[in-house]
């Protein structure tokens, strides 16, 4: 119960309606005497008892606040709310008003909080001659079950932000997957909590070939903006171990305490000159964007037959997509590139008309962009809204690649340096031990250009044998991709299609 609703009752509990006094009470509570007269127009009544002193009466508002010492909104208030006794003058200014010291001072009986004390410096009203009754004692029992009652809900409401976000001194920090479920360790090495799946767990819908893939998708962070720590993961389900169908992909969200906060599954329909792709769509890459206006969840899919890919943003508090990137091949890799300007979403794989690997640079500020292709041709996004990169790359084909005829030779890694991103393209195998790559390094600033080109130690293995098996005719200190290496192609809706040289690489 509010205090005014509070007072309101105990003032109630006071009150001496008009309707329960006699006809004496009631012309004295007027200030006529027994058998006077009523009062001409335009004169005043007396307020008060009978006997009252001229000193009783105060006319206005100010003298009402100046007497319970006081402010005139809140004395008004009191009359509005409790029933300070005031009466309104008949006939004369609106807004005059008068009340009397001593049915005041009887009115404050019964309101320990209202009444006059040595602290307060309320003035002492004239005696009415009549005593005063025994002040009513406060209602302990109510204001102990109100008290109860709030601790309980103020409790309840501790309980639920443990339940969700338990203290940091066991915070989840890592995920293991089983077959059909995933159990959370806290920092101390113990399981947390485990969460068990609606059917069995298939990596191979998210580029993998078992279970610990599962785990390099896990993100962990703090997602609400409440210092939590939540836990997003990708689930790809199949119904049964040896089922057919296709993996319902999941992205799910826990609370620290294993709460499951949202669930999001790609509905996407994207069309593709006559093509309509939906449903069976794959996931290869999942980030947390951290700027300044929040933390947002960025998310590829990919196409399980086709291989053509969008991007989502996901709102981290309720899992809502808006569809960010759309491009005309897979979408292996997603990062982010901070620049005085902007900051970038990187998105990189490979583009299925243009025959390589490539790299999307987008400004996270743009509602949308689509990977620049033919016009008229079924690589072109015709259900997509405008938008396109700020600057998109296709990296050429290797020496091995060409000689090995590997289709897709796609954008597999990014790394960000100051001022500078790392392309790592696979060349060969798609496995991890035996992935071979160029590593191309763009600088972004001041200028952007293509600071150098390199291969990795598997690559030259690979061509040194080559070279023994006699499938290679030069060595690779004399490669033509070492001493002329092929330039990179370069899209900006300025432009279009230019070229950007590439540097000799290094002996």
């Amino acid at each position: 119960m509010s205090f005014v609703a509070d007072f309101n009752k105990l003032g109630k509990c006071q009150d001496v309606t008009e309707s329960a006094m006699g006809p004496e009470d009631t012309e004295k509570s007027l200030g006529r005497r027994t058998g006077s007269t009523a009062s001409t127009e335009g004169e005043v009544p007396a307020v008060g008892v009978g006997t009252q002193e001229a000193g009783d009466r105060l006319e206005s508002w100010k003298e009402v606040a100046r007497f319970l010492n006081k402010g005139v909104r809140t004395v008004m208030r009191w009359e509005e709310e409790l029933g300070l006794p005031v009466h309104r003058v008949p006939g004369a200014k609106r807004g005059r008003i008068v009340a009397s010291r001593a049915e005041i001072s009887q009115w404050l009986i019964g309101r320990p909080e209202l009444e006059p004390t040595a602290a307060t410096g309320y003035p002492t009203p004239p005696s009415s001659g009549v005593e005063a009754p025994s002040h009513r004692p406060l209602p302990w029992k109510r204001i102990y079950l109100a008290g109860a009652l709030g601790c309980s809900v103020l409790l309840l409401m501790l309980l639920d932000l443990m339940l969700k976000h338990p203290t940091t001194v066991n915070p989840p920090v890592s995920v293991r997957f089983l077959a059909d479920a995933m159990q959370v360790f806290g920092s101390d090495g113990r399981i947390l909590w485990t969460h068990r799946f609606a059917g069995v767990l298939y990596p191979g819908a998210i580029e993998g070939t078992d279970l610990s893939r599962l785990g390099e998708l896990v993100r962990i962070a703090d997602l609400q903006g409440d210092g939590g720590r939540e836990v997003i993961i990708v689930a790809p389900v199949r119904s049964a171990l040896n089922s057919s169908d296709y993996a319902r992909i999941e992205v799910d969200c826990f609370s620290s305490a294993g709460v499951l906060l949202w669930s999001y599954v790609p509905r996407q329909t994207l069309r593709f000159g006559r093509d309509e792709l939906s449903q069976s769509w794959n996931l290869y890459d999942i980030i947390i964007s951290r700027r300044e206006r929040g933390v947002a969840v960025y998310a590829a899919f990919i196409h399980s037959k086709w291989g053509n890919s969008f991007v989502v943003e996901l709102d981290p508090k309720t899992g809502r997509d808006t569809l960010r990137f759309v491009n005309a091949g897979t979408i292996h890799r997603l990062n982010e590139f901070h620049t005085r300007q902007a900051t970038y979403l990187l998105a990189a794989g490979f583009n299925n008309e243009f025959d390589g690997g490539f790299m999307a640079m987008i400004d996270e500020r743009k509602p949308f962009a689509a990977s620049p292709q033919t016009p008229g041709t079924h690589y072109e996004c015709v259900s997509c809204p405008h938008g396109a990169p700020d600057y998109y790359f296709v990296l050429p084909r290797s020496e091995l690649n060409r000689l090995r005829q590997v289709y897709e030779n796609p954008v597999a890694d990014l790394s960000i340096d100051p001022g500078r991103i790392e392309i790592a393209k696979r060349e060969l195998d798609a496995r991890p031990h035996e992935q071979t790559q160029t590593l191309y390094m763009l600088r972004v600033e001041p200028k952007l250009e293509i600071a150098s080109l390199r291969f990795d130690s598997v690559y030259t293995m690979k061509h040194r044998a080559l070279e023994e098996e006699g499938e290679l005719d030069h060595q690779i200190e004399a490669c033509p991709e070492r001493t002329r290496p092929q330039a990179v192609r370069l899209w900006t809706p300025a432009e279009g299609w230019t070229q950007i040289a590439v540097p000799v690489v290094g002996r």
